[in-house]
């Protein structure tokens, strides 16, 4: 390949020609770089792992860290534009292929979606930012010498043509795009900046795959993960074989889906545990198998329930489960051995149901089941200690939203609408009393025994005064109602939010009692206004119409 590079750098199109193990690079006059490949890598006879002490490839390239340590998208895409090129890599492509999918499905990724040939063109290499997993499978071509790798261009699947140059000359003429000579047909090559112009993984944070040879040099590696925001990335510091890098990454798929251990492998626990040295006799050079990116980065992550909010609720009642491993896709919840079937959310990290109907009070143990795998069980009870539960809240809510009728017109102040805090239990009964100024609020109210059923009246007596001798304003206020059913209980912020709630017409039946006046009066203590409360419209089309009282802790 000496005498090839000397001979092309002779002609006056080429500026210069180099010998690279694999091929021949050509700058040429116009400012295409090409890339002849002669040996797209050494024979497996040529092989070898080496002997020599390999380096640790955690440590090989100093990268930034990411926080992200999983796939966020179940797309898995093989990229095989040279499959049908050379038995270099349809044979090992098919068996990777093969011996992944199974193992990448169990762990929730799709079968890997694989574009051979000319389907691996410019355009679908632009389209991949929705990757979970990916993988290139290609020739390699360090750029411009294998003692001066600066950039390393990977061969597509699209061939040049007239018109194609021309469409893409820009990024021809800005050096991201390449030429690779291949069995005497021209494909064009990427480069990793013309990839990572494209390619955008922040949201996704994929493990990509570099099968060809010097992917992980020039500026692969740093393209995309620092700037493209790949999850982790492998790829070869030298020449490499399919029949090497193949196996290799296989056995990565094989080990790090294994979704029996209790805990995933790590990226970096797998390249800690292999081989990932070889040495090629034709050039006389080791090459590593090397990983960048977090080194906590893993294919899937247990299916866990930390915890469930709240603890215990009714049937029908909508509960969340917190953990990690649920993936995007809804599957099974079960309560028991019943299944819950109303799922309101579900994602990798919470799912919010409503607890099946008919379960009987008492504890269940709730689980998770995605892709056949089932989750730690987590105890629950259906039904709760209401009573107990109101105890520990010292802050009551009152609230009547409803078209009311006052004979001088609706005050411009909302009124039976008031907060009571602190309560006073005694039981099953509660009280609060407050003396503040010139007003004075009561309140006396109780539930049932299972909590289930609210009974209250409050009263609200309040004065302004110019000074404090003539009352230029006076309110009296007081509600109650009777037998107001309970309707959820749910956790808000670590205090519990019990509520009785009633909407519509159905809300009159459990009003006792309404009552406002106010009166104004001028400084000589004459009366200048009177309103009163006359009726209630419960049954006002179109109107929000409810009857709300709930407790909380303050």
């Amino acid at each position: 390949m000496d005498s090839l590079a000397t001979l092309i750098s002779q002609s006056p199109d080429a500026e210069w020609a180099a010998n690279v193990v694999t091929g021949v690079n050509v700058q040429w006059a116009s400012g295409l770089r090409g890339c002849i490949i002669i040996r797209p890598a050494g024979e497996q006879s040529e092989l070898r792992s080496s002997a020599r002490q390999r380096r640790n490839p955690a440590t090989a390239v100093t990268l930034e860290p990411l926080a992200f340590v999983n796939p966020q998208s179940a797309r898995a895409v093989y990229l095989a534009p040279m499959y049908s090129r050379s038995n270099f890599f349809k044979q090992p492509d098919d068996v990777l292929v093969a011996n992944a999918n199974p193992v990448l499905m169990d762990c929730g990724y799709e079968a890997f979606q694989v574009y051979k040939d000319e389907a691996c063109n410019l355009s679908r290499i632009r389209s991949l930012s929705d990757c979970g997993i990916l993988r290139i499978s290609s020739v390699g071509a360090p750029w411009p010498t294998m003692t001066d790798i600066r950039d390393v261009y990977v061969a597509s699947g699209e061939r040049v043509t007239r018109q194609s140059i021309i469409d893409n000359w820009a990024f021809v003429e800005n050096q991201f795009l390449g030429v690779t000579s291949f069995d005497d047909e021209d494909f064009f090559s990427f480069s990793s900046p013309y990839f990572v112009s494209f390619n955008d993984f922040e949201e996704k944070h994929p493990l990509v795959s570099l099968g060809f040879s010097w992917g992980f040099m020039g500026h692969w590696p740093t393209d995309l993960v620092n700037n493209a925001k790949a999850g982790a990335v492998t790829g070869w510091d030298w020449l490499t074989h399919p029949f090497i890098d193949a196996p290799s990454i296989g056995s990565m798929f094989l080990t790090m889906c294994d979704t029996s251990r209790t805990t995933p492998f790590t990226i970096q626990q797998w390249f800690g545990g292999i081989p990932t040295q070889y040495y090629d006799e034709t050039s006389y050079h080791d090459f590593n198998l090397l990983y960048s990116g977090s080194n906590d980065f893993t294919l899937w992550i247990p299916l866990k329930i930390t915890s469930i909010s709240p603890s215990a609720a009714l049937p029908g009642e909508t509960v969340s489960i917190l953990g990690a491993g649920f993936g995007s896709t809804k599957d099974k919840i079960f309560f028991g051995s019943a299944s819950a079937t109303d799922i309101s959310l579900w994602t990798d990290g919470r799912i919010e149901t409503k607890v099946p109907d008919n379960l009987p009070d008492g504890e269940v143990l709730v689980f998770v089941e995605v892709g056949g795998r089932r989750s730690n069980s987590v105890p629950f009870t259906v039904g709760i200690d209401l009573l107990s539960l109101l105890r520990t809240c010292d802050y009551l809510g009152f609230e009547i939203q409803a078209p009311h009728v006052f004979t001088s017109g609706a005050p411009d102040f909302e009124i039976f609408d008031r907060v009571f805090v602190p309560l006073v239990w005694d039981g099953a009964n509660f009280t609060f009393d407050q003396i503040f100024g010139f007003s004075i609020t009561s309140l006396s109210g109780s539930v049932s025994s299972d909590g289930h059923f609210l009974s209250m009246e409050w009263t609200f007596y309040n004065e302004e005064r110019y000074g404090n001798e003539i009352v230029s304003y006076r309110t009296n206020e007081s509600a109650s109602v009777r037998n107001l059913p309970f309707t959820s209980y749910r956790v808000i912020f670590g205090s519990p939010y019990i509520e009785y709630l009633v909407t519509g017409a159905d809300a009159a039946q459990y009003v006792q009692t309404l009552y406002f006046n106010d009166y104004q009066y001028d400084y000589d203590g004459n009366m200048t206004a009177y309103n009163q409360y006359v009726s209630t419209n419960w049954q006002a089309p179109g109107e929000t119409i409810e009857l709300e009282c709930w407790f909380t802790r303050y």
